[in-house]
């Protein structure tokens, strides 16, 4: 059983992380309850017609879960996340090879608790992986090994990282958000230029608190990056609004978002193939009649302006959109969680340039909660997706492959 200050530590990062479904929160779960908790089973392959569950190692005692996957070929994928461990959490690395996920050796003399939100390849020899270990933290792979790099700290309080892009192994950004102790949340913007990284002034929507949670690079010269500000519940009805900042080569600013009324909403993901084509996905809660619902939210962005786009999954069941990738600007997928009269499912979400479209994917086998939190895919034809699901109080890391 972890000591109660490591239940504490990793509650606390959950709480702050909760609102994104991001790893640290399902790890709590497990921790919370104890590190042992029952054999996961050997095998749990389901299978629809497009999307299959994959083998991925997971311990059959102690909780691990995906957050985040970047891709380079059909035969080279990084997937990124967290593993209870008697501490809290450690980082959790596993790669994919065309046939099957391993798991690869930590990086030495890197942090004993944390874990790990985003992941970006720019070859099979060269990725920057992204998260938070008592701070904020950067490991990067030479294509044999994995190794801290020193990162930005910023405020005394704590920082986290929770997405990175990466144009070259000289060439990153990397988003979150950084704190002090009784003060608000402010975004975090730190720059990599092949030897170090260096914080950069980052811009605010709301003096209260800001994340960012996502970001991509289609050049050096722009940028998007999205998540949620917490705004005044009783002045709008709602706790947060979406955040988008922009880096035009020059400074970061932030751009106009859509939220829908009456609404909560936050970004957690966004995927830009050019200056004049992005996605951005969320969630945006409504308080009807007492009770909470969840619907998912989807922008584009056309060179100018946001705009909320109505798929087939908005408003029925309840869905949550996680994770995005788009190869080109007629080929995107979305990923995330649906519920209808029961606990959470992976949910998948599909454009062909011309319509968004719903696609079956499955579940673990024998689990009671599944997410997908984040997908790349390689070709046109491939994509591969990361999370977690959970069978009982243990949490297991899940990857799922589809056209």
């Amino acid at each position: 059983m972890p000591s109660g200050a490591a239940v504490a530590a990793l509650r606390r990062a959950a709480g702050r992380l909760a609102a994104s479904h991001r790893i640290a929160a399902a790890l709590a779960v497990g921790i919370a309850v104890g590190i042992t908790a029952g054999s996961a089973g050997a095998t749990r392959l389901p299978r629809t017609a497009g999307w299959r569950v994959l083998a991925s190692p997971t311990s059959p005692t102690a909780s691990s879960g995906f957050a985040s996957v970047a891709c380079t070929g059909a035969t080279f994928c990084v997937a990124v996340g967290g593993a209870a461990s008697a501490t809290g959490s450690h980082p959790l690395i596993e790669r994919f090879d065309g046939t099957g996920w391993t798991t690869l050796s930590p990086a030495s003399g890197g942090p004993a608790d944390g874990y790990l939100d985003g992941v970006a390849c720019v070859s099979p020899r060269w990725c920057m992986a992204v998260g938070q270990s008592r701070t904020t933290l950067a490991e990067r792979w030479n294509g044999t090994s994995w190794s801290v790099v020193p990162s930005v700290a910023p405020r005394s309080g704590g920082s986290v990282l929770l997405g990175i892009s990466c144009r070259s192994s000289r060439w990153c950004r990397a988003v979150g958000a950084s704190y002090d102790a009784g003060r608000q949340d402010r975004t975090l913007i730190e720059a990599w230029d092949g030897s170090r990284w260096s914080s950069v002034t980052s811009p605010n929507r709301t003096t209260l608190s800001n994340w960012l949670e996502s970001v991509s690079c289609p050049t050096v010269r722009f940028c998007q990056a999205v998540g949620f500000v917490a705004v005044n519940a009783k002045a709008s009805g709602a706790t947060e609004r979406d955040l988008a900042v922009r880096w035009d080569g020059v400074r970061w600013s932030v751009a106009a978002t859509p939220d829908r009324l009456r609404a909560s909403n936050d970004l957690f993901g966004v995927a830009c193939t050019s200056t004049s084509w992005c996605v951005a996905v969320g969630r945006a809660q409504v308080r009807h009649r007492g009770v909470l619902r969840t619907h998912s939210e989807l922008e584009t962005w056309d060179g100018t302006t946001w705009s909320l786009v109505t798929t087939p999954a908005t408003d029925s069941p309840i869905r949550s959109f996680l994770g995005v990738t788009c190869v080109t600007r007629r080929r995107c997928t979305v990923v995330g969680t649906r519920t209808q009269r029961g606990p959470p499912h992976t949910s998948v979400l599909s454009w062909d340039g011309a319509r968004w479209t719903v696609v079956p994917s499955p579940d673990a086998r024998g689990s009671v909660d599944d997410a997908l939190l984040g997908v790349a895919c390689p070709t046109p034809s491939r994509c591969e997706a990361v999370g977690y699901d959970r069978a009982g109080h243990l949490v297991r890391t899940l990857a799922e492959q589809g056209p």
